[in-house]
């Protein structure tokens, strides 16, 4: 039995180098340049649904098509607030320090009032512009003594603020949290008048 398990697990190898070397059927080209097309279209004409945070799997050899969300999950949650919670807290005027960590071209088309931009990108160099503002922004306590205001991390979809947010941690700054679901989440759920792109 164990030369048979032998024998198969080699063949599948095998198949596998075979099917590597092989290429690309001459159809698939088409068909995804077809669904690409098709999506482009739905943008254009504002109609359906577009498959923004999905990734489309494309089967040919079985003729099956799988979707997937992009969506991270890097985060406990209690490092992560809904767009839903953050707005309770604005309304509330809960001091606090709110970073977007999108690439600053992204920041200039929309971004959330009294937000910082920090690409994910810079954020390594940028720490010690961010400890300032964090400084600045301590609240005292009735007892004298001063405490962290929250540090909340936002992008587009919400997926560079967890890895964001991980680093923040690992650099000390435990109070950072990621508003799920980033800008995207605040149009759908808090404000539909938010610009989007």
């Amino acid at each position: 039995v164990p030369a048979i398990a032998a024998y198969f697990q080699l063949c599948h190898l095998q198949q596998h180098v075979k099917d590597a070397l092989s290429g690309v059927l001459g159809v698939v080209p088409g068909i995804i340049g077809c669904l690409q097309a098709l999506e482009a279209i739905k943008i254009a004409s504002a109609v359906g649904e577009p498959p923004s945070g999905r990734m489309l799997l494309f089967d040919a050899l079985s003729a099956r098509i799988r979707i997937s969300s992009l969506k991270l999950n890097l985060l406990p949650m209690e490092a992560r607030i809904s767009s839903k919670e953050y707005k309770e807290r604005v309304v509330k005027g809960e001091e606090h320090v709110l970073v977007d960590v999108r690439p600053a071209h992204h920041y200039k088309i929309v971004s959330l009032p009294k937000s910082m931009n920090i690409p994910l990108s810079s954020l390594e160099a940028r720490l010690p512009e961010l400890s300032s503002t964090l400084k600045k922004e301590e609240k005292h306590e009735e007892n004298g003594a001063l405490s962290s205001v929250p540090l909340y991390v936002v992008c587009r979809r919400g997926n560079d603020p967890q890895r964001a947010v991980q680093y923040l941690h690992k650099m000390g700054f435990t109070f950072a949290k990621d508003i799920i679901g980033g800008l995207e989440s605040w149009a759908n759920d808090v404000d539909p008048n938010f610009p989007t792109y």
